[in-house]
């Protein structure tokens, strides 16, 4: 039901800007939906191709789910969402093309706090998965992921 109310919500948004009188035609060869990683890496990619291609992005910078959170109370940021990349094939590839540093992860020494961020409430008894079962679900993905390796 989430679906259909945002596809109706988008479908509206789309009628609404139709019916716009300050209407400008952009003639591209793609249009990339989502400045994240994937939408990031496609773009570029593609720009390699040859092809013109546009980004649309609903927030005001990319970066997708590389977020941070800013508590109302203390005025500290927290960093959250996409923090390392698995050194595999050509992952720090895309780093090095923009001369972005890559460094290697500090473990922190601090302990976790684990809270929803729609509700602000902490999660006391959240138990995440464990190191195995992170590692499993890893590596399943590396075996998908490699069937299209050459798809560079």
């Amino acid at each position: 039901m989430t679906s259909l109310k945002h596809a109706l919500l988008r479908t509206g948004g789309l009628l609404a800007a139709r019916n716009s009188t300050n209407t400008t035609v952009v003639n591209t060869d793609v249009i990339v939906i989502g400045g994240g990683a994937s939408g990031s890496h496609a773009a570029v990619r593609l720009t390699d191709y040859g092809q013109d291609v546009i980004v649309i992005e609903k927030q005001s910078n990319l970066g997708g789910a590389v977020d941070s959170y800013t508590d109302r109370v203390t005025n500290k940021p927290y960093d959250f969402g996409v923090m390392i990349f698995a050194d595999y094939g050509n992952a720090t590839g895309f780093f090095d093309r923009f001369n972005i540093p890559v460094s290697a992860r500090v473990k922190p020494t601090l302990g976790y706090l684990y809270a929803d961020f729609q509700t602000g409430q902490l999660l006391p008894n959240y138990t995440g998965p464990s190191w195995d079962e992170q590692l499993a679900a890893f590596e399943a993905y590396v075996d998908i992921a490699e069937k299209y390796e050459d798809c560079e």
